[in-house]
């Protein structure tokens, strides 16, 4: 059975500041441009909740930080810490993008605004943007498992 050697998002949550992250990776969910650092929200579909990743502008190697959009898949290593409101955040030391968005106009920035769940239902794209879907798929996910168990205890 394949053991997942990257940090979760859920993990990373718990863990106190000062900790170190080996290995974290997660689709980015919302980007924000300072004016040092690159601020990102990143969810791996272990939890609900995303955990905010800074990522100093030195990191950001060539042209990377202009290609990162939401829904990109990116790996980070860094330290645990924590933010202004006193909210976990991760500090990153190493940071690449390992998927990126080829078309970002089809990419709509996530808004605080609520869309109407069977629009983003239509446009599969947007789900990323929405924890709702990825609460609904494991509640779906857990309840097969259920289903099979049952099911493998009959047969």
């Amino acid at each position: 059975m394949y053991k997942r050697r990257d940090t979760r998002v859920r993990t990373a949550l718990q863990q106190r500041a000062g900790t170190e992250v080996k290995s974290m990776r997660g689709w980015v969910k919302r980007v924000r441009q300072g004016s040092k650092d690159m601020f990102l929200d990143v969810g791996d579909g272990s939890c609900v909740a995303n955990i905010q990743i800074v990522v100093p502008k030195s990191l950001v190697t060539g042209n990377a930080g202009a290609t990162v959009y939401t829904g990109s898949y990116v790996a980070i290593e860094g330290v645990i810490q924590l933010g202004p409101k006193q909210t976990v955040e991760l500090l990153a030391t190493s940071f690449e993008l390992i998927g990126a968005v080829a078309t970002p106009t089809t990419y709509l920035p996530a808004q605080r605004s609520t869309k109407l769940d069977n629009f983003r239902q239509k446009a599969q794209h947007l789900r990323a943007q929405n924890s709702s879907f990825g609460a609904r798929f494991r509640i779906r996910s857990e309840l097969n498992a259920h289903r099979a168990r049952v099911l493998q205890g009959r047969g």
